[in-house]
């Protein structure tokens, strides 16, 4: 890409519209808009090389992100699968010895 048109479209984004290119990159992944489809695939097939630049440019600030993106996943999928609908809520007023005794995780995976 050339160097000017970076520059324009970066200069746009923040003095024209007040945004960033991070704006600009999750709109395009939320967007079904069938014409935004050639840049979101774009965008998720380039993830390792997007990946492997950051990695070059700051591996520790890398490392941090990815952990703590990774934790917050974590957090929210068990705080969803906790839920009382989901049948493997358990309540302290309800759960018995036998309960806690023949809980899987594996067969809780294959309900899921």
């Amino acid at each position: 890409m050339d160097q000017n048109l970076l520059n324009q479209i970066l200069a746009t984004l923040t003095n024209v519209h007040g945004t960033t290119l991070y704006d600009m990159v999750l709109q395009t992944l939320r967007s079904h808009d069938v014409r935004h489809s050639h840049h979101r695939a774009s965008i998720l097939d380039r993830m390792p090389d997007l990946f492997n630049l950051l990695s070059e440019q700051s591996l520790q600030q890398l490392e941090a992100a990815v952990t703590t993106t990774a934790a917050a996943t974590y957090q929210n999928e068990v705080q969803n699968l906790i839920q009382p609908q989901t049948g493997f809520h358990f309540t302290g007023n309800k759960t018995n010895l036998s309960q806690l005794e023949t809980f899987s995780i594996a067969q809780m995976g294959v309900k899921i």
